[in-house]
C-alpha cells in the first residue's frame, strides 16, 4: 500500500491524483485519501481549512471517488460462453423447443381497413424481427437457428403474398379512385412491391445456411422497412379523405381476398 510520503513526493513532482493512481496501482480517490486523510467525494471534511493540508486540492475532488465508466461491449467470447451455459441448462431448452416463430393469433374485431393493414404489418414486424434475432450462418448460428430462420421467412413470404394480393385487388383500386394523385402512389407502391418479391425469390432460392442468405434478409428488411413507411402515409391521407363506412366496406373485402388467397397457398403447399 502506498504511503502518504510517497504520495506527496509525487504530488510535488507535479503528476495529477490521476496520474498518482495508474502509477501506484491505487484509485485517485484512494491515493487522495492517504495523502490527505479526506474522502474525494467531499464526505467529513472539516471546511476551509482543509485547503492547508499537504496535497489538498482547493477545487472539487468529486471526480476522482468516481469509478471509471465502463460500457460493456458484445464480443464472440462472451457470446458463446453464453450459448453453451443456455444450451446445457435443461430448462432452458425445452423453453426454446416450445418457442415458435409465428406470430400470435389476434382477433381482427375491427373492419376499418385501416386497421386490418395495419394488422397485416404488425405480423410482418413481427417475423421480420425473428429474422434479424435469430443467428444466421455468419453469426455462429447452429442447425435449428436456422431452421427457424427458415421457417420465419416461408411465414412471412406466405403472409406479404396473401397480403399483396389483397392490396392489388381492394386496397390500391381504393386508393387510386379515392386520393388526388392516387394513381401516381399506387403506381409507387407498386414498384417497392416489384423489388421486394425479387428479393423474396432470391431468398427462396438461397440456402438458409449461408452468408448469402442473411445479406439478402438484411436487405429484405430495410426494404420492407420503407415500404411500411411509405402505406402508413397513404394510409393517414386515406383516414383523412375516406368515411368510415367506406373502409369497413373495403377492410371487409380485403380481409375476404386474404383469405382466399391464403387457403390458396395452404392448398398449394407452398408460399410461392
Amino acid at each position: 500500500m502506498p504511503t502518504r510520503e510517497s504520495i506527496l513526493t509525487l504530488v510535488r513532482s507535479g503528476l495529477s491524483y490521476p496520474q498518482i493512481g495508474e502509477r501506484l496501482g491505487v484509485t485517485p480517490g484512494l491515493a487522495y485519501l492517504i495523502a490527505t486523510g479526506l474522502p474525494a467525494d467531499g464526505g467529513d471534511a472539516p471546511g476551509w481549512e482543509t485547503d492547508k493540508r499537504p496535497g489538498a486540492l482547493s477545487t472539487s475532488t468529486q471526480h476522482l471517488s468516481n469509478p471509471k465508466s465502463i460500457v460493456p461491449q458484445r464480443d464472440e467470447q462472451t457470446d458463446a460462453w453464453i450459448r453453451e451455459r443456455a444450451l446445457a441448462d435443461p430448462a432452458l431448452r425445452a423453453a426454446w423447443a416450445a418457442h415458435g416463430v409465428a406470430p400470435s393469433a389476434l382477433a381482427e374485431d375491427d373492419d376499418d381497413i385501416i386497421d386490418v393493414i395495419g394488422h397485416d404489418h404488425g405480423q410482418a414486424r413481427h417475423l421480420q424481427l425473428q429474422l434479424q434475432t435469430l443467428p444466421g450462418a455468419s453469426s455462429g448460428g447452429r442447425p435449428d437457428d436456422l431452421r427457424r430462420r427458415a421457417e420465419a421467412f416461408a411465414l412471412l413470404r406466405a403472409k406479404l403474398k396473401a397480403h399483396e394480393h389483397a392490396e392489388e385487388e381492394v386496397f390500391w383500386p381504393l386508393v387510386r379512385d379515392r386520393l388526388p394523385k392516387g394513381g401516381d402512389l399506387a403506381q409507387r407502391a407498386e414498384q417497392q412491391e416489384h423489388e421486394a418479391e425479387g428479393l423474396l425469390a432470391q431468398i427462396e432460392s438461397a440456402d438458409p445456411a449461408t452468408p448469402e442468405f442473411d445479406e439478402l434478409v438484411r436487405t429484405l428488411t430495410s426494404a420492407l422497412r420503407k415500404h411500411v413507411a411509405f402505406e402508413d402515409t397513404v394510409l393517414a391521407e386515406l383516414r383523412e379523405r375516406v368515411d368510415e363506412a367506406a373502409r369497413e366496406e373495403a377492410g371487409r373485402r380485403f380481409k375476404a381476398a386474404r383469405s382466399a388467397n391464403s387457403a390458396s397457398i395452404a392448398a398449394t403447399g407452398k408460399a410461392g
